[in-house]
């Protein structure tokens, strides 16, 4: 009796084992692991090359400075001049720790068939963009990624709203331009990040 005991407590101890090996074995592969993307930077150089860079923080809470202290987001404006073309460039970044910043692009551009850029702005705005991504940032399939793109201005016009969205594995990716927004993926593409700023075209100084 005591060594049928001992065969049927072994067995268990078998069958505990054999089902945790499998569950870790089954365990899903994590295939997206780039850094979480905290902050973009939009830079944007005019046709003297004058160059501005804006902070846009991808989520909607206070983030700390260098010093440990919070730092309350401000919705970021972008001041255009009317019939003007801009060199824009879009970086993605990590800053959840100020001291060390982590540059998410370049993990992008390693897996730039797996990303895509769409741009899209209010009505009101008068505005264009156009891709100008080099080899880099253009995926296999010949769409342009938007990480480089030329912004053109028409005529003076109110402030609107400018979104950015990147887009990871999206179902198919079209550069071409619709109404107010420059580019389309297909339904069910899923959102890495998901950004808006101010944008307003003035007159040119005279």
């Amino acid at each position: 009796m005591k060594n049928v005991k001992i065969a049927l407590t072994s067995l268990l101890v078998g069958a505990l084992l054999l089902t945790t090996s499998c569950s870790d074995d089954d365990s899903p592969e994590q295939g997206h692991h780039h850094d979480e993307v905290t902050l973009v930077q939009v830079i944007v150089t005019d046709g003297d090359g004058n160059t501005e860079t804006y902070d846009i923080h991808a989520e909607h809470e206070d983030h700390d400075d260098k010093n440990g202290n919070k730092e309350e987001d401000d919705e970021v404006e972008i001041e255009l001049y009317a019939n003007s073309t801009y060199s824009v460039e879009i970086k993605f970044l990590n800053d959840e720790d100020p001291n060390d910043i982590e540059d998410a692009t370049l993990e992008i551009l390693e897996e730039k068939d797996e990303h895509f850029i769409v741009f899209s702005k209010e009505a009101g705005v008068n505005l264009s963009i156009t891709r100008t991504d080099d080899a880099s940032s253009t995926r296999a399939d010949g769409n342009k990624i938007g990480l480089s793109t030329d912004w053109t201005t028409g005529a003076a016009s109110p402030e609107g709203h400018v979104e950015v969205k990147l887009y990871h594995e999206p179902t198919e990716v079209s550069e071409a331009s619709n109404g107010n927004d420059f580019g389309s993926v297909g339904a069910g593409s899923e959102t890495d990040v998901d950004v808006h700023f101010a944008v307003v075209v003035i007159e040119q100084p005279v």
